[in-house]
């Protein structure tokens, strides 16, 4: 069995299902990892080699070779008495099984084992992965996969169905589409709101422009028929000043124009010659003349 792995390679076709059921009979005996490990790699350079040729079906069964001294491997591991029970992850983790603290103390039960040593963590996963599946399952699909990782996907979608059919499966998805449904219920109702602020918020602001457009149209207006201009006396240069009137103050200007029998420009100089008297303003007489109702 421990022929060196050119030798095997060299095995002829006729000798190729001799060499397969010698392979898995090793396996079954098998008690070291070493020796498994070693086991696993020969099947993997054979079915490279047969993968080469294009023999597809001989790749198949080396390959399901490899991945039973894998299996063989988790069942060596498993085998050295750590109960899964005390291996839990935190309550606030949800107090379930804690892979990475199996692994922990498999390591230590085999403390000075340079095999198990050798082993990296994600290789410790996938040989007890593989053991832990069921044999009949195990035995029916493994030639259906080229990889321990294909092998174990397919195991877990088999365990998904298998827990879908069952009554607790079934109380679970029926649980779990009453919260879908309440949830794209509460979305959908969240959706109209969004869309109904969305719109009256874009009347608000169509209201707010019309409002906006009518001040300006009242301010154009005002230009037209209010403003004065004026020597600022700290200034050299002349400056125009307009006056925007609202509307109350407009109307109110206007009236007063008209009860003193005179123009809103002059009663605007007016209240600017008072402002400039009572801030201490030399205003020149003749500039801003108080009008004189008639």
């Amino acid at each position: 069995m421990a022929k060196p792995r050119n030798e095997l390679i060299r095995t002829g076709d006729a000798a190729l299902p001799a060499l397969y059921s010698r392979m898995q009979t090793a396996i079954a005996e098998c008690h070291s990892i070493d020796d498994c490990k070693n086991i696993a790699t020969q099947a993997g350079a054979i079915a490279a080699y047969y993968k080469q040729i294009k023999d597809d079906e001989s790749v198949r069964r080396f390959l399901q070779i490899k991945i039973r001294a894998w299996r063989r491997i988790g069942e060596i591991l498993n085998g050295a008495g750590v109960d899964k029970a005390t291996c839990k992850m935190p309550p606030s983790q949800g107090d379930g099984f804690n892979m990475a603290e199996y692994i922990r103390k498999i390591r230590a039960v085999f403390k000075g084992d340079s095999d198990v040593a050798d082993l990296s963590d994600n290789a410790f996963r996938h040989a007890l992965k593989v053991a832990e599946m069921p044999k009949e399952f195990f035995d029916k699909h493994a030639g259906e996969h080229a990889s321990i990782d294909s092998l174990v996907a397919s195991f877990i979608g088999f365990q998904r169905r298998e827990w879908e059919k069952s009554p607790e499966g079934q109380a679970e998805l029926k649980r779990q589409r009453t919260v879908d449904e309440r949830w794209h219920k509460n979305y959908q109702e969240q959706l109209k709101v969004q869309e109904r602020e969305r719109r009256e918020q874009a009347q608000r602001d169509q209201e707010e422009a019309a409002d906006i457009n009518a001040l300006l149209a009242e301010r154009d207006a005002a230009f037209n028929e209010v403003g004065i201009t004026l020597d600022r006396r700290d200034r050299k240069q002349m400056h125009q000043i307009v006056f925007l009137l609202k509307k109350q103050v407009y109307e109110t200007l206007r009236q007063a124009a008209f009860d003193h029998r005179t123009t809103m420009q002059a009663v605007l100089r007016a209240g600017l010659m008072m402002w400039f008297i009572a801030h201490g303003y030399q205003v020149p007489a003749g500039d801003m003349k108080l009008p004189m109702k008639r």
